[in-house]
């Protein structure tokens, strides 16, 4: 255990420096998603994405930087510990060490245990200040998932209050943990599905029924459907070659196809979304009520001239925010933007 604590003060710490008490403006969130990390959150942006190289792994970072006067900084960190380090191991103490190796001389408030999640992941919730750094005050959730650690920061030279805000809350509550079979397993047995053709790969829950139509102009739409008792999986890559319209804001683009796709429809809880993939991928998050207590759950992107519409179909609300659901949409990737498909 001595290791971790050896390493960690060679981490940079997660409060960002400011000048000023300044009170960061109202904020426009997005949901970011990462396979890599196999993680969710709301964040105030496109996180920049760093990897610093350790003893032990890479320590990954996702983070977004209010530029002035806001001052203040979100950011979602992982990496994957030794067997050695969490085997037989009570989860707290590693939170606790790694914490306060990372943040030496640093005086801890309102600390205390929490967990994430139906898989109740161990956690810790605290509040930090900074000897060196005047004026600094941050927030952190710490979870231990597995041999995986993930530390959530909001902080900078902000009021102290704003630590509780809305926005922080936002950050935090949002935080999910995907595609962990470890730790949190669906009931679904996944397997990716690749179609080279089309340039993506997802993990669905069986073989897919591929299907395709023409749409005139130039345009082909191809549908790929698993069937799973009452649930539908499907993803819809709809190519419209040079109808696509040009340097337009993509998320206009997305709102008109879709709007387009489903007339008179009201989308519920609809947010723009970020795939954190090679490159960000814009994207649009939203339900469906379909009545007699049938609900859809989709994500659109939109890459070069495709659309790629990600789309579960249940009776059960609750499992479209389940682990099998998220896996599906999290897992979605790009492998290549391609050339127009022979099938």
């Amino acid at each position: 255990m001595h290791r971790i604590a050896n390493l960690v003060s060679l981490i940079t710490v997660f409060i960002l420096a400011a000048s000023s008490l300044a009170e960061p403006p109202a904020l426009e969130f997005k949901i970011i998603m990462s396979k890599e990390g196999r993680f969710r959150v709301d964040m105030p942006g496109t996180p920049k994405v760093t990897v610093q190289k350790t003893s032990i792994d890479n320590f990954y970072t996702f983070e977004v930087a209010l530029p002035e006067p806001s001052t203040v900084r979100f950011a979602v960190s992982y990496i994957d510990l030794r067997d050695a380090d969490v085997q037989g191991a009570d989860p707290q103490k590693i939170l606790q060490i790694w914490r306060d190796g990372a943040r030496k001389g640093a005086t801890f408030e309102d600390d205390k245990e929490i967990s994430l999640g139906k898989a109740k992941i161990p956690g810790r919730d605290y509040r930090v200040q900074v000897k060196s750094a005047k004026g600094q005050v941050g927030r952190e959730e710490m979870f231990l998932a597995g041999k995986r650690l993930y530390v959530l920061a909001v902080g900078g030279q902000v009021p102290k209050d704003y630590l509780n805000s809305k926005e922080a809350n936002q950050f935090f509550d949002s935080f999910t943990i995907t595609s962990v079979a470890a730790v949190a397993a669906g009931n679904t047995e996944l397997q990716k599905f690749t179609s080279k053709e089309l340039g993506f790969s997802i993990e669905m829950p069986g073989k897919p029924m591929v299907s395709s139509r023409d749409l005139g102009m130039g345009m082909m739409e191809y549908d790929f459907e698993v069937r799973n008792g009452l649930k539908i999986f499907r993803v819809i890559v709809t190519d419209v070659g040079n109808v696509m319209p040009k340097n337009k804001d993509p998320q206009l683009i997305l709102k008109a196809f879709r709007d387009g796709f489903r007339k008179d429809t009201l989308f519920e809880d609809d947010k723009e979304i970020v795939s954190v993939a090679k490159n960000a991928y814009p994207g649009r998050e939203y339900q469906v009520d379909m009545g007699n207590g049938i609900r859809v759950r989709e994500e659109m992107f939109v890459v070069g001239t495709r659309f790629y519409t990600l789309h579960i179909v249940s009776d059960n609300k609750e499992y479209l925010a389940s682990n099998d659901a998220n896996r599906f949409f999290d897992s979605w990737q790009i492998a290549t933007t391609g050339t127009d498909p022979k099938k």
